[in-house]
């Protein structure tokens, strides 16, 4: 029960200060945490997610795209750390 007020306290203060600036590692954080519990909470049926149309994503990336030109985003990072 001490553990969880300390807590509560601490979210209040948070919320007192008002908005904060996040370094790019800290919002990378807080990305990563969420779309971590996405991916585990989704996983075996990505589809069966109802916070967003995924119906709206075939018109976005149509098939015949590969994956690696439907999300440039993630490749040019990959290859810089993997030298390619």
């Amino acid at each position: 029960m001490a553990e969880q007020l300390v807590k509560l306290e601490a979210r209040w203060a948070a919320l007192r200060k008002g908005p904060q600036t996040l370094s790019e590692r800290e919002a990378h954080e807080i990305a990563a945490a969420v779309h971590d519990a996405w991916l585990t909470r989704h996983a075996d049926e990505p589809s069966a997610q109802t916070f967003w149309p995924v119906d709206v994503g075939g018109a976005a990336s149509p098939a015949r795209h590969s994956t690696r030109r439907s999300r440039p985003w993630i490749w040019p990072a990959t290859s810089r750390i993997s030298g390619g």
